[in-house]
């Protein structure tokens, strides 16, 4: 049946064509028209009814429907146990998992990553086997069960490839430094987030990392190295500057502050946690930005000025009020 399959894709590539033509976000009469055919026993049709049910569920997902992009590839995985396209259900189910995360439902997400894991074992898919595992991982992470995750992110390594993945292997080692800082055991973190970055900064991937680094300023927040913590701060920071994004910008902003705090130097934490309001209002991000008010006025108390803490308290109390 696989084979027939991978035959019938081979044979429909004038199909596939159609049906992205029809299902086109902006082709109401084709999508129309593909609603109303027929169904078919043709495998050439059966391959077509796959892929559509996932352009259709990558629309919905752009549109942030998650419940329907969940029915779409529920659809889309349906046609591929009956035509027998192996590979195309582990590519479907690995879409499947993170919009249940989305859902929160976490425990049907944990029944897909185990039938992708199944999946990918009967295939003998060593790259597939690897990322099961990564997506297993972050589920144990969403739901804070650190030992599982390490152990997941760990297997992933296992059967991954540090030349062919990197930045799989890099991602894979932060998260476990990740998940031993969330359990509150920051000296175990440090190795594992060490040699993320290492892998991270050698292959030049800017979100790990940030990521890898930003984790390190939390571990040295938690062991007391509010000065270390400060420095990765401050590099990130500068960074950050280059990009001007105001969302980088203002979540980098509220690490120095953070780290001010943490050293007693109000006047400085005030001023970088105005400078992360402001790019939160650049952003027009009303509830973020309103949130951040009540970071100011903690920094102005800290510095006794109490008139102008209350005066930005009342600002964000009337904000929360108009956003209902």
């Amino acid at each position: 049946a696989y084979l027939e399959a991978r035959k019938a894709n081979a044979r429909g590539a004038e199909a596939l064509a159609r049906f992205k033509t029809l299902a086109a976000p902006d082709n109401t009469e084709g999508r129309a028209a593909l609603a109303a055919e027929p169904e078919s026993d043709d495998p050439v049709d059966t391959v077509g009814a796959v892929l559509l049910a996932q352009l259709r569920a990558s629309e919905h997902r752009r549109m942030g429907d998650t419940a329907a992009t969940i029915a779409w590839l529920e659809t889309a995985l349906a046609a591929t146990e009956t035509l027998g396209w192996h590979l195309q259900r582990l590519i479907i189910l690995d879409q499947l998992g993170p919009a249940q995360l989305r859902m929160r439902d976490s425990k049907a997400a944990r029944a897909t990553w185990d039938r992708y894991l199944a999946g990918a074992k009967s295939l003998g898919h060593r790259p597939m086997f690897a990322n099961g595992h990564f997506r297993l991982g972050w589920h144990h992470i969403t739901v804070m069960q650190w030992a599982k995750a390490r152990a997941a992110f760990r297997k992933s390594i296992e059967f991954g490839d540090l030349q062919t993945d990197p930045a799989g292997i890099s991602a894979c080692w932060i998260n476990i430094g990740h998940a031993w800082r969330n359990e509150g055991r920051p000296q175990e973190a440090i190795a594992p987030l060490r040699k993320g970055l290492e892998i991270a900064e050698r292959i030049g991937h800017a979100r790990w990392r940030w990521n890898a680094l930003d984790n390190l300023r939390g571990v040295y927040h938690q062991l007391g190295q509010h000065e270390k913590a400060l420095e990765i701060a401050t590099t990130l920071l500068g960074e950050a500057e280059t990009r001007n994004d105001p969302l980088e910008l203002a979540r980098n902003h509220a690490s120095m502050a953070e780290a001010y705090f943490h050293l007693y130097r109000y006047a400085d934490a005030l001023r970088h946690r105005e400078a992360e309001h402001a790019q939160y209002v650049r952003a027009g991000l009303k509830k973020a930005s309103n949130s951040t008010l009540i970071s100011v006025g903690s920094a102005l108390s800290a510095l006794r000025r109490f008139d102008e803490a209350i005066r930005v308290f009342q600002q964000a109390i009337e904000a929360a009020r108009e956003m209902g």
